[in-house]
Formats: C-alpha cells, sequence, structure tokens
C-alpha cells in the first residue's frame, strides 16, 4: 500500500521532495494544456515562471526544463506503478485475489492516466510496462492500444466507489478511456 501510494504521489507532480518541477510535471493540464491551447495565459511578470512563456508562445525547445521535467517525472510515476506490480507479484499468496485486482487496477489507472498526458504532450513516448525496460523501450509501438488495455481492465476492475478519498473509480477509468 505504502509503494501505492508513492505511486500516486506522480500525479501531482510532487516526487522526491522536488516542488519546482510540480508545475511542469503535474499530470493537471493548466501549462501543457491551457496556457498551451491558449485558453489561459501564464500572467504575471515576463521573469516569473519565465520557461512556460516559450510553451504559450509555441516557441519551445527540447532544452527547456518543462519538458524535461515533464518526460523525467512522468516516466518516474510510470516506473513506480510497474514497481508496484513487481512486488505484488511476488506478494500473492498474502493478498487476496480481490486485493490484487484492486491494487492493479489502480496501478494500471495511474500507469494508463500518465502514459495519456505523454502521449498528449509529445505524441512520441515509449509505453513502459512492468515487463519492459526502461532504457529499451521505443516510441514504435502503438501506444494507444496499451493505454485502452490498462484503462479497459480498470473498469473491469475498479469499483463504483472508494472508501479512501482520491482513488480512482469506475467512472474515472471510463471518463479517461
Amino acid at each position: 500500500n505504502m509503494l501505492l501510494i508513492g505511486a500516486y504521489a506522480a500525479l501531482d507532480g510532487h516526487m522526491n521532495g522536488d516542488d519546482g518541477a510540480s508545475w511542469s510535471a503535474a499530470v493537471t493540464t493548466w501549462i501543457w494544456g491551457d496556457v498551451a491551447s491558449d485558453d489561459a495565459t501564464k500572467g504575471s511578470e515576463l521573469c516569473d515562471q519565465s520557461t512556460i512563456v516559450p510553451i504559450e508562445d509555441y516557441t519551445v525547445a527540447s532544452s527547456n526544463n518543462y519538458v524535461a521535467s515533464k518526460w523525467k517525472f512522468n516516466y518516474a510515476g510510470i516506473g513506480r506503478a510497474n514497481d508496484v506490480l513487481k512486488i505484488m507479484s511476488k506478494c500473492n499468496p498474502a493478498l487476496s485475489v480481490s486485493t490484487q485486482a484492486s491494487i492493479r487496477a489502480q496501478v494500471l489507472f495511474i500507469r494508463g492516466f500518465i502514459h495519456v498526458e505523454l502521449k498528449r504532450v509529445f505524441n512520441n513516448m515509449p509505453y513502459i510496462t512492468e515487463d519492459v525496460d526502461p532504457v529499451k523501450g521505443t516510441n514504435t509501438v502503438d501506444a494507444w492500444t496499451k493505454m485502452e488495455a490498462d484503462l479497459k481492465f480498470d473498469v473491469d476492475n475498479i469499483t463504483t466507489s472508494q472508501t479512501e478519498i482520491g482513488r480512482p473509480t469506475k467512472y474515472a477509468a471510463e471518463a479517461v478511456l
């Protein structure tokens, strides 16, 4: 459960105590959705969060630290999700089938959600699972079908309500799917 909670931390970008990356790495869509699409403006003064300006005016370079942070911390979150699956496979006798299905569904939701975000921002990106070495992952696979498979598992295995606030429900999985 602690590993699972650590995977959830990837959704807001506040991982590894690096709050500076939270603006660029969070899966909220303010920078990479609203500002990039001109639905919102960065606002404030030019020197305040100046690295957002190139995203806003479509001149962002790959060297922009927001680009690097988005990539790095989103894949770190996927790594955390995959770690839960790897460790859980070693705990099978101690976990009931329903508990395993619930944990797997939550993890696949996190992993699928982050992959959707990476696909939306970068388009060509490796789809990394617990069975794929992140160093050897390629962007030549059809990530959409893999994301869809994860999210379909969620729709079939997550309940319609959760006892703990912030955990995904069947409805959240259907919305992302």
